[in-house]
């Protein structure tokens, strides 16, 4: 995973199902998503999305900010599971 600094050009845009996801120019870096319990991450890379293992929020706001610290490479002790291959 290529980790990115994050700066005014990044957003967070919501989709139609109701996930955020953080985009920076035409990258989708990270998306933040409830699974009807509790907010999840996804790392989003260009061949390979991981999910963040063993983290879960109670709101949004906590999940999009530690979303924020893995994409820009500050957070500590971070576990991604690959998810399926983009093909």
């Amino acid at each position: 995973m290529m980790f990115t600094t994050l700066e005014s050009d990044f957003e967070w845009r919501t989709s139609a199902k109701g996930n955020h996801v953080l985009i920076r120019g035409d990258s989708h870096l990270a998306t933040v998503f409830h699974n009807k319990y509790r907010w999840c991450i996804i790392i989003n890379g260009p061949a390979i999305n991981s999910i963040v293992a063993d983290e879960y929020f109670e709101d949004a706001d906590q999940a999009q900010s530690r979303a924020e610290d893995i994409v820009a490479g500050y957070a500590k002790g971070v576990v991604l599971k690959p998810l399926k291959p983009r093909y």
